[in-house]
């Protein structure tokens, strides 16, 4: 029996030089369900269609199509699909078929954790970037942002993950060597008093972790960022998405105004812990002028780092069933969603064409790299 990531390596273009190589978590979980089942990595391991078929042989295969966050999921699809028509008896997922919460805590003896590496924010040692590894405090997200299509990865409503368990995880790692840890939550600060426990029983090793999890600004508090950094969260992705309040509004994504953007990122750095700020161009109602409005509010703010993304219309999302009903094509193939391929299907606006939006993710982030004094501030 044996558990397969796919190589998904043409999602990243150059880039899959430098990037992160995150370890497969859901995989390793699965792997308690099953007697002797073997994982192969092959993303990590960087191995052809092929060579997986030469290891595998007729044995039965499970293929899970996943990604570094869960919603890659959908890019993952055609990779997966691929790698199963090599194959004579193999089974292919994009969502998770089983629960995570029942299956008890991962064995990381099953991976070699020096495999995989951090993103150079999170460390910028290069010599220190691995081992690395992922943990998990919950599954799923209690919001209904509706451009994301996290819900469908997980096939559940939002529920969280017993505290005992998670340290366990943090301590095992620890024991193994690994500092550097994503917490791979979408909400990580959502667990409200699980965090001040994790804090507590966790600050005797948390000034020599490592680790990075996502937040909402609505779900930021100063007693879950101290607890947060007691127990080694260096990093928060936050999603602000558009610097335009209308814009934000609309999509779901909260009310919460600029003012209060301002101030939370604010109590983030003041509690020690950087922000990796994330930024979305292409809302149908983006104009140039809205898509400028979000890259200026970006370099307002000067978060330590920023990610600047193009609107993926994902499947089965409502903001998929809008794009339809307005006639926008959508991509054919799985890897049309992924951001940093050349195969990448930009999505237009009310005014705007994709390439147009394109170009002017492109040219934020040279701006913003160029102009900002981030990263250059923390790292010299």
């Amino acid at each position: 029996m044996y558990l397969i990531r796919p190589n998904q390596s043409n999602c990243y273009q150059d880039t899959i030089k430098d990037r992160a190589i995150e370890m497969p978590l859901w995989l390793l979980l699965m792997s308690n369900l099953f007697r002797n089942a073997r994982i192969i990595d092959a993303e990590a391991d960087n191995l052809s269609n092929e060579q997986v078929k030469d290891i595998v042989k007729d044995n039965k295969v499970i293929i899970l199509a996943t990604g570094s966050h869960p919603s890659a999921h959908v890019q993952a699809l055609d990779s997966a699909q691929e790698l199963s028509k090599c194959l004579t008896n193999a089974h292919v997922y994009n969502w998770l078929s089983f629960n995570p919460l029942n299956v008890g805590c991962p064995d990381y003896s099953k991976l070699d954790l020096n495999k995989y590496r951090t993103h150079g924010w999170h460390c910028p040692d290069k010599n220190k970037r691995s081992p690395y590894a992922s943990i998990f405090t919950s599954i799923s997200c209690p919001f209904n942002c509706n451009f994301c299509t996290i819900k469908s990865f997980y096939n559940s409503p939002y529920k969280k993950r017993q505290t005992s368990l998670v340290v366990e995880d943090v301590y095992t790692l620890y024991r193994l060597g690994v500092r550097n840890i994503k917490i791979m939550d979408e909400l990580f600060l959502v667990m409200n008093n699980s965090i001040e426990t994790l804090g507590f029983l966790l600050s005797d090793i948390g000034k020599e972790m490592n680790m990075w999890g996502y937040a909402r600004i609505d779900t930021v508090n100063k007693k879950n960022l101290k607890s947060a950094n007691k127990m080694g969260v260096t990093w928060l992705g936050i999603g602000i998405e558009s610097g335009n309040e209308s814009i934000r509004n609309d999509m779901l994504k909260g009310k919460f105004r600029n003012e209060r953007i301002k101030e939370v990122i604010k109590m983030i750095q003041d509690a020690g812990i950087k922000v990796g700020a994330n930024y979305i161009f292409g809302f149908w109602e983006d104009t140039l002028g809205t898509m400028q409005e979000t890259l200026d509010f970006a370099k307002e703010l000067n978060t330590e780092y920023a990610n600047f993304y193009c609107l993926n219309v994902y499947p089965g999302t409502p903001v998929e069933n809008n794009f339809k009903e307005i006639g926008v094509d959508m991509p054919t193939k799985s890897i049309g969603h992924a951001q940093l391929s050349e195969y990448f299907k930009p999505f237009p606006t009310k005014t705007l064409t994709g390439k147009q939006v394109l170009n002017f993710r492109d040219n934020a982030y040279k701006e913003y790299y160029n102009t900002n004094n981030t990263l250059r501030r923390i790292y010299g």
